[in-house]
């Protein structure tokens, strides 16, 4: 079943991260002792405060349980992990300005494609992080066609890049690679 393909994944160098509520029971029969060794291999025991530990292997698998995961608890969850974010999204403005803000990206014929939108009723500017070596961009604006180059910095990993982007209210935006 699924946790069997996540012990599977941590084996063989993965990453894992489960919240909120660890399963107890499986319903394949006969198949309860494999659940419980997966999950003390996976999540190993809660302390006395409640906390699991992060568990690692010889292959550089990662597994953590969060028994609880609010935003803050999974971005800073998410942060220790030795690996870059394809997309990070920092508010310039509100604290919660980075929910506001949607994206998707694509590799389309070896080229990068990220499209920003932004779901509220206000502007908003957002600190962007992509994992791109890519160091001369622009934005595409869908409503009028217009291309603007984007000022882009060396990001904080090797690998990245960092600009600000504002998007006005219900409006969207692509990055792409200058041609």
């Amino acid at each position: 079943g699924t946790l069997r393909n996540a012990c599977a994944f941590y084996r063989a160098g993965g990453i894992v991260i489960a919240t909120t509520c660890r399963p107890t029971h499986t319903v394949e029969t006969g198949e309860e002792a494999e659940l419980r060794t997966c999950l003390s291999e996976l999540f190993g025991e809660a302390d006395t405060n409640g906390i699991y530990p992060v568990n690692t292997n010889g292959n550089g698998g990662i597994a953590r349980f969060l028994a609880s995961a609010d935003s803050r608890i999974l971005k800073a969850a998410l942060d220790a992990l030795p690996v870059t974010w394809d997309v990070l999204l920092e508010p310039d403005n509100e604290p919660d300005d980075q929910s506001v803000i949607s994206y998707i990206h694509k590799n389309k014929d070896g080229e990068d494609i990220w499209y920003f939108v932004n779901c509220s009723d206000r502007n908003t500017t957002i600190r962007v992080t992509l994992r791109s070596n890519h160091e001369d961009l622009e934005t595409w604006n869908p409503h009028n066609g217009s291309c603007t180059a984007l000022h882009t910095e060396k990001g904080p990993c090797d690998g990245t890049i960092t600009f600000s982007q504002t998007i006005d209210a219900h409006r969207s935006c692509f990055v792409v690679p200058k041609s």
